[in-house]
Protein backbone atom coordinates (compact mmCIF):
# COMPACT_ATOMS: atom_id res chain seq x y z
CA UNK A 1 0.00 0.00 0.00
CA UNK A 2 1.54 3.35 -0.59
CA UNK A 3 1.60 6.67 1.64
CA UNK A 4 -1.41 8.32 -0.19
CA UNK A 5 -3.63 5.19 -0.26
CA UNK A 6 -2.64 4.66 3.45
CA UNK A 7 -3.43 8.36 4.48
CA UNK A 8 -6.85 7.82 2.73
CA UNK A 9 -7.66 4.78 4.87
CA UNK A 10 -7.10 6.05 7.37
CA UNK A 11 -8.96 9.26 6.79
CA UNK A 12 -11.94 6.86 6.17
CA UNK A 13 -11.60 4.81 9.37
CA UNK A 14 -11.73 8.47 11.08
CA UNK A 15 -14.53 9.67 9.47
CA UNK A 16 -16.60 6.27 9.70
CA UNK A 17 -15.74 6.33 13.71
CA UNK A 18 -16.97 10.31 13.50
CA UNK A 19 -20.27 9.13 11.58
CA UNK A 20 -20.69 6.80 14.26
CA UNK A 21 -20.37 8.57 17.15
CA UNK A 22 -21.28 11.70 16.69
CA UNK A 23 -24.66 10.31 15.40
CA UNK A 24 -27.88 10.82 18.30
CA UNK A 25 -27.46 7.71 20.75
CA UNK A 26 -30.19 5.50 20.12
CA UNK A 27 -32.05 4.34 23.63
CA UNK A 28 -31.47 0.28 24.30
CA UNK A 29 -34.76 -0.20 25.91
CA UNK A 30 -35.67 -4.20 26.51
CA UNK A 31 -38.50 -5.69 24.51
CA UNK A 32 -40.02 -8.99 23.84
CA UNK A 33 -43.15 -10.13 22.37
CA UNK A 34 -44.37 -12.05 18.78
CA UNK A 35 -45.01 -10.55 15.78
CA UNK A 36 -46.46 -12.76 12.56
CA UNK A 37 -45.37 -16.06 14.49
CA UNK A 38 -41.77 -15.02 15.24
CA UNK A 39 -40.57 -14.61 18.35
CA UNK A 40 -38.60 -11.08 19.35
CA UNK A 41 -36.64 -10.39 22.26
CA UNK A 42 -34.37 -7.12 21.74
CA UNK A 43 -33.74 -3.61 22.67
CA UNK A 44 -36.10 -1.22 20.92
CA UNK A 45 -35.23 2.70 20.72
CA UNK A 46 -38.28 3.93 22.38
CA UNK A 47 -41.15 3.60 25.09
CA UNK A 48 -43.83 3.54 22.33
CA UNK A 49 -42.02 0.75 20.47
CA UNK A 50 -41.52 -1.32 23.35
CA UNK A 51 -45.46 -0.73 24.46
CA UNK A 52 -46.47 -1.55 20.81
CA UNK A 53 -44.84 -4.72 20.33
CA UNK A 54 -45.29 -6.18 24.29
CA UNK A 55 -48.62 -5.34 24.89
CA UNK A 56 -50.57 -3.37 22.01
CA UNK A 57 -49.32 -6.55 19.52
CA UNK A 58 -50.18 -8.94 22.02
CA UNK A 59 -54.05 -7.53 22.88
CA UNK A 60 -52.66 -6.48 26.27
CA UNK A 61 -53.34 -3.08 26.45
CA UNK A 62 -53.42 -1.51 29.62
CA UNK A 63 -52.26 2.35 28.32
CA UNK A 64 -55.10 4.29 27.17
CA UNK A 65 -53.19 6.99 25.93
CA UNK A 66 -50.92 4.82 24.30
CA UNK A 67 -53.53 2.39 23.01
CA UNK A 68 -55.83 5.74 21.62
CA UNK A 69 -52.57 6.51 19.55
CA UNK A 70 -51.96 2.72 18.27
CA UNK A 71 -55.77 2.88 17.41
CA UNK A 72 -55.22 5.75 15.24
CA UNK A 73 -52.31 4.57 13.31
CA UNK A 74 -54.61 1.06 12.88
CA UNK A 75 -57.24 2.93 11.74
CA UNK A 76 -55.69 4.43 8.49
CA UNK A 77 -57.15 2.89 5.34
CA UNK A 78 -54.19 2.35 2.65
CA UNK A 79 -54.59 0.02 -0.46
CA UNK A 80 -51.49 -2.25 -0.08
CA UNK A 81 -48.37 -1.43 2.28
CA UNK A 82 -47.81 1.55 3.57
CA UNK A 83 -45.61 3.96 1.60
CA UNK A 84 -42.21 5.10 3.13
CA UNK A 85 -43.84 8.98 3.43
CA UNK A 86 -46.20 7.09 5.96
CA UNK A 87 -43.48 5.23 7.84
CA UNK A 88 -41.89 8.37 8.07
CA UNK A 89 -44.03 9.96 9.62
CA UNK A 90 -44.61 7.30 12.09
CA UNK A 91 -40.75 7.14 12.87
CA UNK A 92 -41.20 10.82 13.50
CA UNK A 93 -44.35 10.54 16.01
CA UNK A 94 -43.37 7.30 17.80
CA UNK A 95 -40.00 6.04 16.58
CA UNK A 96 -37.89 3.58 13.91
CA UNK A 97 -38.66 0.63 15.28
CA UNK A 98 -42.40 1.27 16.08
CA UNK A 99 -42.39 1.94 12.64
CA UNK A 100 -40.72 -1.23 11.56
CA UNK A 101 -42.91 -3.34 13.75
CA UNK A 102 -45.76 -1.45 12.10
CA UNK A 103 -45.14 -2.61 8.59
CA UNK A 104 -43.79 -6.03 9.56
CA UNK A 105 -47.08 -6.50 11.37
CA UNK A 106 -49.24 -5.36 7.76
CA UNK A 107 -46.86 -7.68 5.79
CA UNK A 108 -47.26 -10.74 7.57
CA UNK A 109 -51.18 -10.01 8.28
CA UNK A 110 -51.57 -10.68 4.50
CA UNK A 111 -52.87 -13.97 3.72
CA UNK A 112 -50.71 -14.66 1.06
CA UNK A 113 -47.73 -13.64 2.63
CA UNK A 114 -48.88 -15.53 5.94
CA UNK A 115 -49.15 -18.89 3.51
CA UNK A 116 -45.51 -18.65 1.49
CA UNK A 117 -44.11 -17.61 5.27
CA UNK A 118 -45.04 -21.04 6.37
CA UNK A 119 -44.21 -22.93 3.38
CA UNK A 120 -40.85 -21.50 3.34
CA UNK A 121 -41.34 -22.69 7.53
CA UNK A 122 -41.51 -25.85 6.66
CA UNK A 123 -38.80 -25.82 3.36
CA UNK A 124 -36.69 -24.83 5.96
CA UNK A 125 -37.17 -27.73 8.58
CA UNK A 126 -36.95 -29.90 5.75
CA UNK A 127 -33.37 -28.93 4.87
CA UNK A 128 -32.27 -28.86 8.11
CA UNK A 129 -33.43 -32.33 8.71
CA UNK A 130 -31.85 -33.45 5.35
CA UNK A 131 -28.79 -31.22 5.95
CA UNK A 132 -27.91 -33.49 9.34
CA UNK A 133 -28.62 -36.89 7.53
CA UNK A 134 -26.41 -35.61 4.11
CA UNK A 135 -27.35 -34.11 1.72
CA UNK A 136 -27.74 -36.25 -1.79
CA UNK A 137 -29.54 -35.77 -5.06
CA UNK A 138 -33.00 -36.53 -5.62
CA UNK A 139 -35.57 -37.42 -8.34
CA UNK A 140 -38.13 -35.35 -6.77
CA UNK A 141 -37.14 -32.62 -8.58
CA UNK A 142 -38.45 -31.39 -12.11
CA UNK A 143 -34.96 -31.71 -14.21
CA UNK A 144 -36.58 -28.97 -16.40
CA UNK A 145 -35.42 -26.12 -13.87
CA UNK A 146 -32.57 -24.56 -13.47
CA UNK A 147 -31.52 -21.65 -11.50
CA UNK A 148 -29.75 -18.87 -12.28
CA UNK A 149 -28.38 -16.87 -9.89
CA UNK A 150 -27.61 -12.98 -9.98
CA UNK A 151 -24.43 -12.56 -7.76
CA UNK A 152 -24.24 -9.12 -5.75
CA UNK A 153 -21.79 -6.03 -5.71
CA UNK A 154 -18.01 -6.47 -5.82
CA UNK A 155 -18.77 -10.89 -5.88
CA UNK A 156 -15.67 -11.68 -7.00
CA UNK A 157 -13.38 -10.30 -4.58
CA UNK A 158 -15.77 -9.89 -1.48
CA UNK A 159 -17.79 -12.79 -2.65
CA UNK A 160 -16.24 -15.77 0.30
CA UNK A 161 -16.73 -12.80 3.18
CA UNK A 162 -20.39 -11.24 1.74
CA UNK A 163 -22.10 -14.54 0.60
CA UNK A 164 -22.26 -11.92 -2.76
CA UNK A 165 -21.63 -14.79 -5.21
CA UNK A 166 -23.89 -17.12 -3.71
CA UNK A 167 -21.25 -19.99 -3.51
CA UNK A 168 -22.88 -22.35 -0.89
CA UNK A 169 -26.44 -22.37 -1.75
CA UNK A 170 -24.96 -23.13 -5.22
CA UNK A 171 -23.01 -26.32 -3.83
CA UNK A 172 -25.75 -27.42 -1.71
CA UNK A 173 -28.49 -26.66 -5.00
CA UNK A 174 -25.84 -29.43 -6.78
CA UNK A 175 -25.40 -31.84 -4.28
CA UNK A 176 -29.57 -31.92 -4.43
CA UNK A 177 -29.28 -32.68 -7.83
CA UNK A 178 -30.12 -29.33 -9.14
CA UNK A 179 -28.98 -27.62 -11.99
CA UNK A 180 -26.94 -24.18 -11.15
CA UNK A 181 -25.11 -21.37 -12.64
CA UNK A 182 -23.96 -18.23 -11.94
CA UNK A 183 -24.36 -15.33 -14.11
CA UNK A 184 -20.85 -13.69 -14.56
CA UNK A 185 -20.77 -10.34 -15.16
CA UNK A 186 -18.15 -7.30 -14.49
CA UNK A 187 -17.70 -7.49 -10.27
CA UNK A 188 -18.65 -3.96 -10.11
CA UNK A 189 -20.08 -3.12 -13.21
CA UNK A 190 -23.48 -0.65 -13.09
CA UNK A 191 -26.70 -1.63 -12.47
CA UNK A 192 -27.76 -0.90 -16.15
CA UNK A 193 -24.45 -2.77 -18.05
CA UNK A 194 -25.22 -6.27 -15.76
CA UNK A 195 -28.29 -6.30 -16.54
CA UNK A 196 -28.32 -6.49 -20.41
CA UNK A 197 -25.53 -9.45 -19.68
CA UNK A 198 -28.23 -10.93 -17.37
CA UNK A 199 -31.23 -10.57 -20.34
CA UNK A 200 -28.65 -12.11 -22.51
CA UNK A 201 -28.33 -14.74 -20.56
CA UNK A 202 -31.79 -15.84 -19.95
CA UNK A 203 -32.73 -15.65 -23.73
CA UNK A 204 -29.83 -17.48 -24.26
CA UNK A 205 -31.01 -21.01 -26.64
CA UNK A 206 -29.32 -23.45 -23.66
CA UNK A 207 -32.70 -22.09 -21.79
CA UNK A 208 -34.66 -22.79 -24.12
CA UNK A 209 -37.69 -25.28 -23.28
CA UNK A 210 -36.23 -24.63 -19.66
CA UNK A 211 -38.23 -23.57 -16.44
CA UNK A 212 -35.70 -20.75 -15.05
CA UNK A 213 -35.66 -20.00 -11.32
CA UNK A 214 -33.72 -16.39 -11.00
CA UNK A 215 -32.22 -15.64 -7.83
CA UNK A 216 -30.66 -12.02 -6.62
CA UNK A 217 -29.29 -10.74 -3.65
CA UNK A 218 -28.45 -7.35 -2.75
CA UNK A 219 -27.09 -5.19 -5.41
CA UNK A 220 -28.11 -7.74 -7.85
CA UNK A 221 -31.79 -6.83 -6.95
CA UNK A 222 -32.25 -3.76 -9.70
CA UNK A 223 -30.01 -5.65 -12.33
CA UNK A 224 -32.72 -9.15 -12.02
CA UNK A 225 -35.49 -6.26 -12.44
CA UNK A 226 -34.20 -4.40 -15.15
CA UNK A 227 -33.54 -7.23 -16.97
CA UNK A 228 -36.98 -8.58 -16.28
CA UNK A 229 -39.03 -5.65 -16.18
CA UNK A 230 -37.52 -3.95 -19.37
CA UNK A 231 -34.62 -5.47 -21.60
CA UNK A 232 -36.65 -8.72 -22.13
CA UNK A 233 -39.95 -9.26 -24.34
CA UNK A 234 -42.71 -10.86 -22.62
CA UNK A 235 -42.00 -13.74 -25.28
CA UNK A 236 -38.28 -13.95 -23.94
CA UNK A 237 -39.32 -13.90 -19.87
CA UNK A 238 -41.92 -16.90 -20.80
CA UNK A 239 -39.72 -19.38 -19.79
CA UNK A 240 -39.11 -17.51 -16.22
CA UNK A 241 -41.08 -18.99 -13.90
CA UNK A 242 -40.01 -17.10 -10.73
CA UNK A 243 -38.06 -14.59 -9.11
CA UNK A 244 -36.78 -14.65 -5.78
CA UNK A 245 -35.48 -10.94 -4.56
CA UNK A 246 -33.36 -11.45 -1.48
CA UNK A 247 -32.96 -7.90 -0.12
CA UNK A 248 -32.42 -6.14 -3.27
CA UNK A 249 -31.51 -2.49 -3.12
CA UNK A 250 -34.39 -2.17 -6.10
CA UNK A 251 -34.73 1.66 -5.57
CA UNK A 252 -31.39 2.30 -4.32
CA UNK A 253 -29.59 2.93 -1.00
CA UNK A 254 -29.71 6.22 0.14
CA UNK A 255 -26.22 5.65 1.39
CA UNK A 256 -24.88 6.05 -2.03
CA UNK A 257 -26.67 9.60 -2.36
CA UNK A 258 -25.52 10.62 1.29
CA UNK A 259 -22.16 9.85 0.10
CA UNK A 260 -22.24 11.56 -3.46
CA UNK A 261 -23.50 15.06 -1.96
CA UNK A 262 -21.07 17.75 -1.09
CA UNK A 263 -18.96 18.24 1.20
CA UNK A 264 -18.86 13.84 1.77
CA UNK A 265 -18.32 13.80 -2.08
CA UNK A 266 -14.39 13.42 -1.29
CA UNK A 267 -14.97 10.72 1.06
CA UNK A 268 -16.31 8.38 -1.95
CA UNK A 269 -13.94 9.39 -4.29
CA UNK A 270 -11.20 8.50 -2.74
CA UNK A 271 -12.90 5.25 -1.97
CA UNK A 272 -13.14 4.80 -5.23
CA UNK A 273 -9.61 5.68 -5.88
CA UNK A 274 -8.72 2.90 -3.49
CA UNK A 275 -10.95 0.42 -4.43
CA UNK A 276 -10.32 1.05 -8.39
CA UNK A 277 -14.66 1.55 -8.72
CA UNK A 278 -16.46 3.19 -11.52
CA UNK A 279 -18.17 6.31 -10.45
CA UNK A 280 -20.93 6.36 -12.82
CA UNK A 281 -21.22 2.54 -11.10
CA UNK A 282 -21.89 3.57 -7.87
CA UNK A 283 -24.31 6.22 -9.03
CA UNK A 284 -26.31 3.37 -10.61
CA UNK A 285 -27.24 2.29 -7.01
CA UNK A 286 -28.49 5.95 -5.92
CA UNK A 287 -31.70 6.63 -4.91
CA UNK A 288 -31.48 9.66 -7.23
CA UNK A 289 -30.80 6.96 -10.27
CA UNK A 290 -33.35 3.87 -9.32
CA UNK A 291 -36.33 5.12 -7.69
CA UNK A 292 -37.52 6.85 -11.80
CA UNK A 293 -35.77 3.68 -13.18
CA UNK A 294 -37.94 0.89 -11.23
CA UNK A 295 -40.80 3.20 -11.14
CA UNK A 296 -40.85 2.52 -15.72
CA UNK A 297 -40.07 -1.15 -15.18
CA UNK A 298 -43.36 -4.14 -15.75
CA UNK A 299 -43.25 -6.91 -14.86
CA UNK A 300 -44.85 -10.03 -16.72
CA UNK A 301 -47.87 -11.09 -14.77
CA UNK A 302 -46.56 -14.85 -15.11
CA UNK A 303 -44.08 -14.27 -13.07
CA UNK A 304 -44.06 -15.05 -9.55
CA UNK A 305 -42.04 -13.02 -7.67
CA UNK A 306 -40.73 -13.79 -3.89
CA UNK A 307 -39.24 -10.96 -2.06
CA UNK A 308 -37.07 -12.50 1.03
CA UNK A 309 -36.80 -8.77 3.26
CA UNK A 310 -34.98 -9.03 7.07
CA UNK A 311 -36.89 -6.28 9.03
CA UNK A 312 -33.92 -5.56 12.29
CA UNK A 313 -34.85 -3.49 15.07
CA UNK A 314 -32.18 -1.63 16.51
CA UNK A 315 -31.01 -3.96 18.89
CA UNK A 316 -30.55 -6.02 16.36
CA UNK A 317 -28.22 -4.33 13.94
CA UNK A 318 -24.76 -5.72 13.13
CA UNK A 319 -21.25 -4.41 13.25
CA UNK A 320 -21.55 -4.37 9.59
CA UNK A 321 -24.28 -2.38 9.27
CA UNK A 322 -24.16 0.20 12.33
CA UNK A 323 -22.43 3.07 10.23
CA UNK A 324 -25.20 2.90 7.39
CA UNK A 325 -27.97 2.22 9.66
CA UNK A 326 -27.33 5.67 11.67
CA UNK A 327 -27.40 7.26 7.91
CA UNK A 328 -30.95 5.56 7.10
CA UNK A 329 -32.53 6.51 10.55
CA UNK A 330 -34.01 9.68 9.44
CA UNK A 331 -35.70 8.27 6.21
CA UNK A 332 -37.95 5.36 8.38
CA UNK A 333 -37.32 1.70 8.81
CA UNK A 334 -34.22 -0.01 7.06
CA UNK A 335 -31.83 -2.54 6.46
CA UNK A 336 -28.87 -0.64 7.03
CA UNK A 337 -28.31 -0.27 3.15
CA UNK A 338 -31.88 0.79 1.99
CA UNK A 339 -35.36 1.49 2.96
CA UNK A 340 -37.33 -1.69 3.57
CA UNK A 341 -40.26 -1.00 1.60
CA UNK A 342 -37.86 -0.20 -1.39
CA UNK A 343 -36.44 -4.01 -1.01
CA UNK A 344 -40.03 -4.51 -2.01
CA UNK A 345 -41.49 -5.62 -5.30
CA UNK A 346 -45.38 -4.71 -4.77
CA UNK A 347 -46.58 -7.51 -7.08
CA UNK A 348 -45.02 -9.75 -5.32
CA UNK A 349 -45.23 -11.99 -2.70
CA UNK A 350 -42.84 -11.46 0.61
CA UNK A 351 -41.37 -13.43 3.80
CA UNK A 352 -39.87 -11.69 6.29
CA UNK A 353 -36.75 -12.47 8.56
CA UNK A 354 -37.43 -10.65 11.44
CA UNK A 355 -34.08 -9.28 13.48
CA UNK A 356 -31.56 -8.93 10.28
CA UNK A 357 -30.43 -6.31 8.32
CA UNK A 358 -29.13 -6.35 5.43
CA UNK A 359 -26.03 -8.49 5.65
CA UNK A 360 -27.82 -11.81 5.51
CA UNK A 361 -24.37 -13.56 5.49
CA UNK A 362 -24.17 -12.93 9.38
CA UNK A 363 -26.80 -15.14 9.81
CA UNK A 364 -25.48 -18.78 9.89
CA UNK A 365 -28.30 -20.31 8.58
CA UNK A 366 -28.29 -18.46 5.45
CA UNK A 367 -27.19 -20.45 2.97
CA UNK A 368 -29.56 -23.16 4.02
CA UNK A 369 -32.37 -20.56 4.31
CA UNK A 370 -31.48 -19.37 0.50
CA UNK A 371 -31.83 -22.82 -0.64
CA UNK A 372 -35.35 -23.58 1.24
CA UNK A 373 -36.59 -20.07 -0.47
CA UNK A 374 -36.07 -21.88 -3.75
CA UNK A 375 -37.49 -25.20 -3.27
Amino acid sequence: MTKYAFFLMLMLSISGWVLINCSAPIARIPASGVVGGQDIETTVDSESARYYLEQYLQEEQNDAELDSLCHQVHCCKMNGLPQREFLKHLSDRFSVDYAALYLAKRILENKANRRIQAVYKRELESMRTEFKKGLSSSDKYDSAYVFLFVPGWDYVESGPNTGADFARPREILTELGIENYLIEFEANGSVERSARIVADEINHDRYRDRKIILVSASSGGPTAALALGSLLTLQQTSGVKAWLNIGGILRGSPVVDYFLSWPKSWLARAVLLIKGWDLDSIRSMSVKKSRPRFNRLHFPEHLLIINYVGIPLSGDITELAKDKYSILREFGPNDGLTLITDALVPSGLTVVELGRDHFFNEDPEIDLKTVALTR
